[in-house]
């Protein structure tokens, strides 16, 4: 089986969105995500369909914005736009997709997202901002929008960021 045409080269390509789940890295470009387990060992040389693993994203997703693993239920959400997904392990929730204005976040979508562990909060950033959302509140925590400079060493318009199982964060 060959790979399409439009797979991208993980090697020489920046990813659209990067995400830790289940304690495994997830790198998403366009339509494909590249999976590297606890030991950080790719479980295959040849990307995996989006679609064709989280089942109820669209068939003509061409990419995703933002991907988290919620604290607490540990549910995977999915951004795209002005919409979001949940999914319990691979498979949507019902009432899917939603707007992404129920977080509280800006109509122009997401650049990143991840989960601090030190307070579990997830953060959310957009261009120079970035909001810190509670998964157990369901709720955005009062103060912000922030200017996003104020994490020190962050690069400006920050495209995508996750968690290692060691707490690191990149």
């Amino acid at each position: 089986m060959s790979l399409a045409r439009d797979a991208p080269d993980r090697c020489t390509t920046h990813f659209d969105a990067v995400a830790q789940i289940r304690g495994e890295a997830f790198f998403f470009k366009g339509k494909y995500f590249w999976r590297l387990t606890r030991e950080k060992h790719l479980v295959s040389l040849r990307p995996a369909q989006v679609h064709r693993f989280w089942r109820g994203l669209p068939p003509n997703l061409d990419s995703v914005d933002a991907v988290y693993e919620r604290p607490g239920d540990h549910k995977i959400v999915f951004f795209k736009g002005l919409k979001y997904w949940v999914f319990k392990d691979n498979i949507v929730e019902e009432g899917y997709p939603r707007p992404i204005s129920d977080f509280g976040l800006p109509t122009d979508g997401v650049d990143a997202a991840f989960v601090w562990l030190h307070n579990d909060k997830t953060y959310f950033f957009r261009d120079n901002l970035y909001w810190r959302y509670d998964d157990h509140l369901r709720r955005m925590d009062l103060g912000y929008p922030k200017d996003s400079s104020l994490w020190k060493g962050l690069p400006p318009n920050l495209d995508d960021a996750m968690r290692w199982s060691d707490g690191e964060l990149h």
